[in-house]
């Protein structure tokens, strides 16, 4: 592992989104920031489950190595698996994770640390009254720099609950993904949860909930946790959290089936500028949302538009800037454009007025 400067940490955002999303927009509703200019925030993304099979190459993580190879299936944690690239998280690069059966992960101690037991990457996150701190994050205990999308008692000891994992795609598209798959919650076997930690070779991560239980509430008993927490513990960011021995450390229960969070940094995203007089244009005028870079940008808008009755305009091209193209090369609609988002851009659509005379059109640029 390897740290990155400390300008770049302050210089990063992270946001959390929910849900469905046109052109991968990503969310502006924040919320914070903690200690390290981080920011949580809602809004929307699109789906981005990714099914994992034993028979598409994924591996069982059921099987081992874990940490304490005594404890079983039981608050256990695998040994350290290579995600197959460095992933930034709060500033530090990391090419190594354990899984905890418990619906989380946990990123490989610094540099020279001592090698954790399984008591520290689990036990001290037993629920409050348990001789843990009731899954409330942000402490220096270990274990540090996790990312949970559904910290809870889970037990792969009943019912057909598996654990898988992979890493798909290939160079800066590489994704690691861990896969919780209908595992019961303790003493509740009906309960059950599917849920996906994706990591994304730039810097994303997604939560996906293929499945979480409808009955759960703020109030109900049991502790579970969703958010992340930085290498020291002193940063994160809580989504939800449900702390049934005490209502003081609740934030209130948001997930549902379908959900997905995203939690990404500005550092790692870029900007869209759009600029027409007239239509409707998608991206929306202003827009500014900010979207990954490296993503697909679908811009267009209505070939013509009539603002009066026989005041009528068409749309004859653009004028780009950054990663959007320059202008319309004559290929093509003039109304549509498609382009990789790298850097922050603008589009300012282009319009004529069409006015009817006898026998030919005057067309007045706008």
């Amino acid at each position: 592992m390897r740290a990155i400067s400390r300008a770049f940490l302050y210089a990063t955002l992270l946001v959390v989104a929910l849900s469905f999303s046109l052109n991968s927009a990503l969310a502006e509703n924040k919320f914070g920031p903690d200690g390290l200019n981080y920011y949580s925030g809602t809004d929307a993304v699109e789906d981005q489950h990714i099914d994992l099979s034993l028979a598409g190459g994924a591996t069982n993580l059921l099987n081992g190595p874990f940490v304490d190879p005594s404890a079983g299936l039981d608050d256990n944690c695998t040994q350290l698996i290579d995600l197959g690239f460095s992933f930034n998280f709060y500033g530090n690069l990391y090419t190594k994770a354990y899984v905890n059966l418990n619906g989380f992960l946990i990123f490989e101690p610094p540099t020279g640390a001592s090698t954790p037991s399984n008591s520290d990457l689990t036990q001290n996150l037993a629920p409050t009254g348990a001789g843990g701190n009731g899954y409330v994050l942000w402490s220096t205990d270990l274990p540090n720099a996790i990312v949970a999308p559904f910290l809870a008692n889970l037990d792969f000891s009943v019912g057909s609950g598996t654990l898988l994992y992979q890493t798909v795609g290939s160079g800066n598209k590489k994704i690691f993904v861990v896969q919780w798959k209908n595992v019961p919650l303790k003493g509740s076997p009906s309960e059950t949860v599917s849920v996906q930690i994706q990591l994304h070779a730039n810097g994303f991560i997604y939560f996906v909930y293929d499945k979480v239980p409808d009955t759960l509430t703020d109030s109900t008993a049991g502790s579970r946790w969703t958010g992340v927490e930085d290498e020291t513990g002193n940063n994160g960011l809580t989504y939800t959290s449900t702390q049934f021995s005490n209502p003081n450390l609740r934030v209130p229960y948001q997930l549902s089936t379908g959900t997905n969070i995203l939690i990404y940094s500005d550092q790692d995203t870029a900007k869209l500028t759009v600029v027409s007089a007239f239509g409707n244009p998608s991206p929306p005028v202003g827009d500014q949302v900010p979207r990954p870079k490296n993503s697909l940008v679908t811009a267009l808008v209505e070939p013509t538009v009539e603002i009066n009755e026989g005041e009528r305009y068409r749309c004859t091209g653009w004028v780009g800037t950054g990663s959007a193209p320059s202008s319309w090369d004559g290929t093509g609609a003039p109304n549509y454009t498609v382009f990789e988002i790298v850097d922050d851009s603008s589009i300012t659509w282009q319009w004529v007025q069409d006015v009817p005379h006898p026998g030919h059109f005057s067309r007045r640029q706008r």
